[in-house]
C-alpha cells in the first residue's frame, strides 16, 4: 500500500489542484481532504474528484460527516465538516487524477489564509497475477513433446 500526505491550499475559488498516479494493475484508492485544520482559520467547504486520463469522473465527494462511528453523506449542514472523501474507489489500469477545488466563494487569495487544506491518499494496488507452477509445466511439457514429435 503506498500512502502520501499533501499540504497545500487554494488561491482563487477559480483555483483547481491537481494530482496524478498511474497504475498498470487494478487499484484501490482512498483520499480525504481535510480542511479544518485550525477551527475558525482553515475551514473551506473542498470538492474533491477521481477523474481518468479521458476526463471521465470516476468518484466526487462534497462533504462528509462523522456520525454514530460511520462516514457518510451530509444532509444537515450544521454537521457540516467541509471535507471530502473517496473511499475503497477501484479503479483498473490507466492513468487518474485527483482534483481539489472549492463550493465555496470565501477563498482568500494570501497564501495559507483560511483556504489550506490536508489531502491524504492511499493506493493498494492488486498484485499482479503469477501462473500456478503446474500449468508452467504442463504447458512446458506440451511444447516438449511437440517438437520431439516433429523431429520424427
Amino acid at each position: 500500500m503506498e500512502i502520501s500526505f499533501v499540504e497545500a491550499d487554494l488561491d482563487a475559488v477559480s483555483d483547481v489542484d491537481v494530482y496524478g498516479f498511474s497504475t498498470t494493475v487494478e487499484t484501490s484508492v482512498t483520499a480525504h481532504v481535510f480542511t479544518a485544520r485550525t477551527p475558525g482559520i482553515d475551514n473551506f467547504d473542498s470538492v474533491l474528484e477521481l477523474v481518468d486520463s479521458n476526463g471521465v469522473v470516476v468518484g466526487v465527494s462534497d462533504d462528509i460527516g462523522w456520525t454514530a462511528n460511520q462516514f457518510g453523506d451530509i444532509v444537515d449542514p450544521a454537521d457540516d465538516d467541509t471535507g471530502s472523501f473517496l473511499v475503497n474507489l477501484s479503479v483498473g489500469p490507466g492513468d487518474y487524477f485527483l482534483r481539489v477545488s472549492t463550493a465555496t466563494t470565501d477563498i482568500d487569495a494570501a497564501a495559507n489564509v483560511g483556504d489550506g487544506y490536508w489531502l491524504v491518499t492511499s493506493l493498494d494496488r492488486a498484485p499482479a497475477a503469477v501462473p500456478e507452477p503446474g500449468a508452467t509445466v504442463i504447458v512446458t511439457l506440451a511444447a516438449m513433446g511437440m517438437l520431439v514429435r516433429r523431429r520424427r
